[in-house]
């Protein structure tokens, strides 16, 4: 019943969990569960309730801990970019390779126009990582 709730604008980090979800992430032993160093502020919650009686399921929690260990950011264009290639990699089952690839070229134009250093790298694993996967 308990979680650690993390906010990040570090997209690379989220793009690592997808493509290397075995890979050791790094973390850090905080308070009562472990902490993602990249993340701009965590929240240490103790699920109280679960209402599974919709399609949505809806927790309901308490917050025992918080920390920030960075200031937040925010989203560019290439992030969010990023992390609409990052759903389609997740959805490769389900979706045409020709909806993906289309979906993909339109995404790299505006990666290649806002992305910094981690956005790169993260478009590279996330493209090697599609590549593998149809």
């Amino acid at each position: 019943p308990n979680c650690v709730f993390h906010v990040t604008d570090d997209v690379l980090s989220v793009v690592k969990a997808l493509v290397q979800p075995t890979a050791r992430m790094e973390l850090e032993q905080r308070a009562e569960g472990w902490i993602v160093p990249s993340a701009c502020h965590w929240y240490q919650l103790r699920i109280d309730r679960w209402d599974l009686s919709a399609e949505r399921s809806q927790a309901t929690a308490t917050v025992q801990a918080t920390g920030t260990l960075r200031r937040f950011w925010g989203w560019n264009r290439a992030k969010h970019a990023l992390l609409e290639a990052a759903i389609l990699a997740t959805r490769v089952h389900l979706l045409a390779t020709s909806d993906i690839e289309s979906q993909l070229a339109q995404l790299s134009t505006i990666v290649d126009k806002t992305a910094g250093p981690r956005e790169f790298e993260a478009w590279k694993l996330l493209n090697e990582h599609l590549s593998k996967s149809h």
